[in-house]
């Protein structure tokens, strides 16, 4: 399949900085949730912005999540079995460029959103939730001085969680997204530490998913995100940095992706000194891309849509 762009339009700019995306169709509407402040870290404590769209043109400010002394970061959607729109975000209260704390929280879209509820461990960063026939999967990472540890959890509620397992994974790995396949094979995109010349690796498991087989690709990848399609075929997206003579390559990238490896299809307008954190819907054959960009001065959020050809 090759991917052209059909479109790509600015959705949002309120902020100084609006960054770290996700996207999703709920109730026939699209939902896109942002990060605004006036840095991508260590300025003015983060606040969540949920805009809503019904046909992916015309967009307006749903809501807006923020609580007082805390950095609110990387918002994550999804639908639970009970049909509610379900919110991850991350709690950090900074002093300085030091963590003071940091928990892991959700809401749920009733009339309002409910208070953020902690959920996980203090300091273990749950990046991306991911239903499954009832079940809630994500992998969180912790940030040490000398080692960075992931572990993959589960919930049946989305409140309490378990730890399902440690993945040992070398070289500070750290951002994941969970998808699962139409045999059940759970399928994981982990992001690795660019300064340790980490690609991303593709880990796959089968039920009872305590064993995983893992497979590095060619590919340094920020904020990744990938969707599997009704035919199986897997498209990832997030920022690819690659080394130049001319400096620091890095694009907003789609890739076509396989159960071992990723390859660069289509780079996005996209640049500047940030991008990326996509969120991806399959919706009338077409793919939507929701990420952020500073390619035209002012970091906002965009919305491409991508055509599938033969």
């Amino acid at each position: 399949m090759k991917p052209i762009i059909r479109s790509v339009n600015k959705i949002w700019e309120n902020a100084e900085h609006n960054a770290l995306t996700d996207l999703i169709i709920f109730q026939k509407k699209f939902y896109c949730v942002c990060r605004e402040s006036d840095e991508h870290v260590f300025g003015r404590n983060g606040i969540i912005r949920i805009i809503q769209s019904i046909d992916g043109k015309e967009w307006r400010a749903h809501s807006v999540i923020k609580k007082k002394g805390v950095d609110l970061r990387d918002p994550k959607l999804s639908i639970t079995p009970s049909h509610q729109l379900m919110l991850l975000v991350e709690e950090v209260v900074y002093e300085g460029e030091k963590a003071l704390s940091r928990f892991s929280s959700i809401s749920f879209l009733k009339k309002d959103w409910t208070p953020l509820q902690k959920i996980c461990r203090p300091f273990d960063w749950l990046w991306r939730i991911t239903w499954h026939k009832g079940t809630a999967w994500g992998v969180s990472y912790k940030p040490d001085k000398d080692k960075w540890r992931v572990w993959l959890w589960r919930s049946e509620t989305g409140t309490e969680w378990r730890q399902a397992l440690e993945w040992k994974i070398p070289g500070n790995p750290n951002e994941t997204t969970l998808r699962f396949m139409d045999d059940e094979t759970m399928v994981a995109l982990v992001r690795r530490n660019f300064k340790t010349n980490g690609y991303a690796w593709i880990g796959t498991s089968k039920p009872p998913y305590t064993e995983w087989r893992w497979n590095e690709t060619q590919h340094h990848l920020g904020g990744p995100d990938f969707i599997i399609l009704p035919d199986q075929q897997m498209w990832a997206a997030g920022r690819i940095v690659e080394r130049t003579p001319y400096g620091m390559f890095q694009k907003t990238a789609l890739f076509t992706m396989s159960l071992d490896k990723i390859q660069p299809a289509l780079l996005l307008p996209s640049g500047g000194i940030d991008c990326s954190y996509p969120g991806i819907v399959f919706h009338d054959q077409l793919l939507w891309i929701s990420y952020y960009s500073s390619h035209e001065e002012k970091t906002a959020i965009y919305l491409a849509q991508i055509e599938l050809f033969e």
